[in-house]
């Protein structure tokens, strides 16, 4: 189930260790998970992988649909299932795309934190704090938590929603999806937001200062 590509490879018996060099391309077909690289050093008896030169580890839903994961430096487990991204982090997803400068994700566990200046955004949507928190359920986004000094910025970029912004603030952020769209969301912590309305032919746009603790928000588009 597991098959490794590359431009040469060497296997050093004792150490148990396969060295690829020259777009490499790894994949545990069983996972549907593909490791590309310049170079990969892989560990048979401990099963880590180690990826340098543009690493990019790719990971498809039961829909087909993928999620890549780009760094300097990456570390796969093949057994465990959880895989280090250090360094320059980039996450896609279709229109979504994070940073950060180091995360972790467990694959079992559908799990990942993104640590170090963490961001995600969309065409609309701008998300930042201490730390982002991503779950998953058979790799399909299901909940996004905000952690410390959380802050949603959106600015309306349809031809329906052009002039709509919202700035919603708090300690912490839980954001919650359905079939991959935002649901609702959940501020705890000195919540805020702050929501301006797209204008009305002759009139001021309309704004709205709520806060409270929790502070939940249900969305229908």
């Amino acid at each position: 189930t597991q098959t490794i590509r590359a431009r040469s490879l060497t296997y050093w018996r004792e150490r148990q260790l396969v060295q690829a060099r020259g777009a490499v391309e790894a994949a545990d077909l069983k996972h549907r998970l593909t490791l590309r690289a310049d170079s990969v050093d892989y560990d048979r008896v401990s099963q880590d992988a180690s990826a340098t030169g543009s690493p990019e580890l790719e990971a498809v839903d039961d829909d087909g649909r993928s999620t890549f994961v780009r760094a300097l430096r990456m570390r796969v487990n093949t057994g465990t299932r959880v895989a280090l991204a250090l360094d320059s982090v980039r996450i896609v997803r279709d229109t979504l795309e994070a940073r950060a400068d180091s995360a972790l994700f467990d694959d079992r566990a559908d799990r990942g934190w993104l640590l170090g200046h963490p961001s995600a955004q969309d065409a609309e949507t701008r998300v930042t704090g201490d730390t982002l928190e991503i779950w998953t359920e058979r790799r399909a986004l299901r909940r996004f938590v905000v952690r410390g000094g959380a802050v949603i910025d959106y600015h309306g970029a349809r031809e329906t929603t052009l002039g709509e912004a919202s700035r919603l603030s708090g300690d912490r952020v839980d954001v919650f999806f359905r079939d991959e769209k935002m649901d609702s969301l959940i501020a705890l912590g000195a919540a805020r937001n702050a929501y301006t309305a797209v204008a009305r032919e002759g009139k001021t746009p309309e704004s709205t200062l709520a806060s409270g603790d929790p502070l939940v928000v249900h969305f229908r588009d």
